[in-house]
């Protein structure tokens, strides 16, 4: 449907014509791109916004109409309504996984939160399937429909999905909490207010080399001590108002209390991402700084561009005050010396 639009200012003027009569606002298509998949749910929703007038464009279009969304809306040169189930299979595209995928390739997401997002993720699909619940107004719609054996058509589809998604998930990740240490790191999200013991950290060791160079003689007193005060921490308005899980641990290492052992452990494991999203975020904007028209550009200069990109915060207003603040960063920035090949 993009492409049909994309190419022709004056079908799109045709549609908003459409988005007129139907009386909704008009919204432009969004092209789903291949290769990013979380592009996909947001093309749909944009359909579904525009469902209305899209179907009546295209019907208005009779013989006119391209083969290939005659055939994806179930239509003939003759028709003059779209069946029902082509809305109900667009609502169907559940947000589960659209919002499964964000959790883990946000660059705030650690190791230790991954097995509870891919659990969270199958306990949904296991309950909708026991439930049969594939969304409120996909459900609402199937309810409606007066065809019975479509019904069943439709719900039997659906069924079969998330079969498939379940079986993908099982072939592709280890849910069982023995076998899988990616669990024993569950531990370490201080949930529930509780704190993790000795043999909760001795158990990762096996499966982090690099954290055997510890002292956990040590870090067994730390854990001790530690425990006996989380308690404290938990109760106070300042604990309630932490949300992340790195931001939890922030707060036990800046109380007065040594924990060198620890933090060095923590601070390990909070550096492992959940996934490489973030690695291929970098080489994605590093490709988009480092292009043709810039490749004299040394790997310092891209290397500074980078850091400030992904580490600073401030919005441009905060940037402009602060630079014209900073005496020595004008002067530098004047300076001529920086430009090497000159």
């Amino acid at each position: 449907m993009y492409s049909h639009f994309s190419i022709s200012a004056k079908r799109r003027e045709t549609l908003k014509e459409f988005h007129n009569f139907v009386e909704i606002e008009w919204k432009e298509s969004i092209r789903h791109v291949g290769t990013r998949w979380l592009s996909l749910l947001p093309c749909v929703d944009r359909i579904l916004c525009n469902y209305q007038a899209f179907i009546s464009y295209f019907l208005s279009l009779g013989s006119d109409c391209p083969k290939q969304i005659q055939s994806l809306l179930k239509i003939t040169e003759e028709s003059h309504v779209v069946s029902e189930e082509i809305e109900i299979y667009l609502l169907f595209c559940n947000p589960i996984f659209n919002n499964a995928v964000k959790k883990i390739e946000k660059n705030s997401t650690t190791v230790i939160e991954l097995f509870s997002i891919m659990l969270n993720l199958k306990t949904s699909l296991l309950s909708r399937k026991t439930e049969q619940f594939f969304g409120f107004l996909t459900n609402q719609k199937l309810n409606n429909l007066q065809d019975k054996n479509l019904k069943n058509t439709i719900t039997r589809s659906f069924n079969l999905f998330i079969d498939e998604a379940l079986k993908y998930l099982n072939n592709h990740f280890d849910f069982d909490e023995k076998q899988n240490w990616l669990f024993k790191l569950t531990h370490f999200q201080l949930s529930q207010n509780t704190f993790p013991t000795y043999k909760h950290f001795e158990e990762i060791v096996h499966h982090i080399p690099q954290l055997q160079k510890l002292d956990f003689d040590k870090l067994f007193d730390e854990i001790v001590t530690i425990q006996s005060v989380f308690k404290q921490f938990i109760k106070t308005n300042d604990w309630k108002n932490v949300k992340t899980i790195p931001e939890k641990w922030q707060f036990i290492f800046q109380k007065d209390i040594e924990l060198p052992n620890m933090f060095l452990f923590i601070s390990f494991l909070l550096t492992l991402p959940s996934s490489s999203a973030f690695t291929e975020r970098v080489f994605s904007v590093m490709n988009i700084k480092w292009r043709d028209e810039r490749n004299r550009c040394s790997t310092a200069l891209i290397k500074a561009e980078l850091l400030i990109y992904f580490n600073y915060k401030e919005d441009c207003l905060e940037f402009s005050k602060s630079v014209k603040n900073d005496k020595d960063l004008i002067k530098l920035a004047k300076n001529q010396n920086k430009y090497s090949f000159k």
